[in-house]
């Protein structure tokens, strides 16, 4: 960078006006090279944080689909069982047909 204070630019400039241009512009050059730089750093480390937060969306998007899958297949388990159960009941609690005919009149 530019090692000169502005008071020796002022001078220089008054001494050889081309010279302090010169210098001038080599130095916004640097200073503006740096920017760049900085500039693109920091887009790089932005974009890196956006797709993190992406793929650790998509992360939670896939377990919970997961998840929801498990749950109904639980669900639907539970329901057969269930409905198993409740079948067993029923015929279990059904009067026999022969008894109830020689119960009849």
């Amino acid at each position: 960078m530019l090692d000169m204070t502005p008071a020796e630019l002022y001078a220089l400039a008054a001494a050889d006006p081309p010279a302090a241009t010169a210098i001038a512009t080599v130095a916004l050059v640097e200073v503006s090279n740096n920017h760049v730089l900085v500039s693109l750093i920091i887009g790089v480390g932005s974009l890196l944080i956006g797709l993190a937060q992406v793929a650790v969306v998509w992360h939670g998007i896939n377990e919970m689909a997961k998840a929801t899958k498990i749950r109904a297949a639980d669900q639907d388990q539970r329901h057969q069982e269930a409905m198993t159960s409740l079948r067993t009941l029923i015929k279990q609690s059904r009067p026999d047909r022969r008894a109830v005919r020689r119960a009849s009149p």
